[in-house]
């Protein structure tokens, strides 16, 4: 499991060029969620040069919901799926969304199939492994977006399939 997380970001290392990418991203608050401390620090390097204001890392979501039950306030929540002991990504949303926070999430995950009831709670998901391009290009689309407005009136997961499959 190890080996495929660091696979997977190899396309993200220091040497690609990553200052072409710094507008959209420009003064904002970025929480990234990975139990890999190494996966974590890249992204918030890489994340930084794109001109975020502040980039967090928690390393489980334990610490995530600490940090946004905090006060502190994210543009946007980057978080990965599969995180020891048990509480995926997915769960880490249904209860930011249970505490009513207002943040977009972007899920990154290598996993086939993501139930359907925690595939709407993303804004977007992003398949493992992704460019770097893609990873910005994810970030920007889920920032630019309009707020996050709760409306309990209608049913978030009607229209979608049982499990949700992330494009490759």
């Amino acid at each position: 499991m190890r080996f495929l997380v660091l696979t997977v970001f190899l396309c993200l290392s220091p040497f690609a060029n990553t200052t072409v990418f710094a507008d959209a991203l420009e003064g904002k608050h970025v929480l990234i969620v990975d139990d890999d401390e190494v996966t974590a620090r890249l992204m918030a390097r890489i994340i930084s040069e794109w001109g975020a204001r502040s980039v967090a890392a928690a390393y489980s979501a334990q610490e995530a919901l600490a940090l946004l039950t905090s006060g502190r306030r994210f543009d946007v929540v980057l978080t990965d799926y599969n995180m020891p002991p048990g509480i995926t990504g997915g769960k880490l949303a249904q209860r930011i969304a249970e505490l009513n926070i207002k943040v977009p999430l972007l899920l990154y995950t290598g996993s086939p199939e993501i139930p359907k009831q925690e595939a709407v709670l993303f804004r977007a998901i992003l398949a493992k492994p992704a460019s770097i391009r893609e990873l910005h290009s994810s970030l920007a689309d889920v920032v630019s977006a309009a707020p996050i407005v709760l409306d309990t009136e209608t049913d978030p997961l009607s229209g979608c399939s049982e499990n949700f499959q992330p494009r490759s």
